[in-house]
């Protein structure tokens, strides 16, 4: 199975500076990676006026309870598939 290294896309803000709500979305990630067969695209965004640590640890400890949850239901639900069927080189869609 191949495996492609996690990528990230922090979105700009009206200031400049980048949106590092990747961060909770990483832990996020970490925590279902073991269930995943396949791919995977978490999108976050998280926004708080003046948000102060307490809030940031806040937010994180939800990610990796998210995170938990998630990858619990996707243990008790696993994804059953046949595996994906291509074209030969000489075949082409009908």
């Amino acid at each position: 199975m191949q495996t492609t290294a996690l990528a990230t896309v922090r979105f700009p803000s009206h200031d400049g500076r980048v949106h590092k709500d990747d961060v909770l979305a990483t832990m996020v990630a970490q925590q279902i990676k073991p269930q995943i067969t396949g791919s995977c695209t978490i999108t976050a965004g998280v926004h708080v006026d003046q948000i102060s640590q307490e809030q940031i640890n806040a937010a994180a400890g939800m990610a990796q309870k998210l995170g938990q949850q998630i990858s619990a239901w996707l243990v008790a639900h696993p994804v059953i598939g046949s595996g994906p069927q291509y074209y030969s080189d000489n075949e082409q869609p009908k």
